[in-house]
């Protein structure tokens, strides 16, 4: 189903970007989103220093969110690019910055 939704969103959202890479057994080992409205939003008030982090997720599937952030005009936190990783390891972090 997430291809699905990621090819939604990819309609619904002009400017939108996203990326599934699969590993030899057809499960995701990669997978990237970032909004068009977020990229937009970046490209109007850029800010010299975008923020990463990563978080280790709970559910049946285990893994890593990936993400990046920056701060607005107003000291807000506004979201740029979402990552889903296997483990959080320097193959997956080059990964989504490759992306990036």
């Amino acid at each position: 189903m997430l291809p699905t939704l990621f090819y939604m969103l990819e309609q619904s959202d002009h400017g939108t970007v996203t990326k599934i890479e699969t590993n030899s057994e057809i499960w995701f080992a990669y997978r990237f989103m970032a909004l068009g409205a977020c990229i937009e939003g970046f490209k109007a008030i850029i800010r010299q220093v975008i923020s990463i982090d990563a978080t280790h997720l709970k559910a049946k599937t285990r893994g890593v969110l990936l993400v990046t952030v920056w701060k607005d005009g107003n000291e807000m936190i506004y979201p740029l690019t979402f990552g889903f990783a296997h483990s959080e390891c320097t193959e997956s972090w080059t990964w989504f910055l490759n992306q990036l």
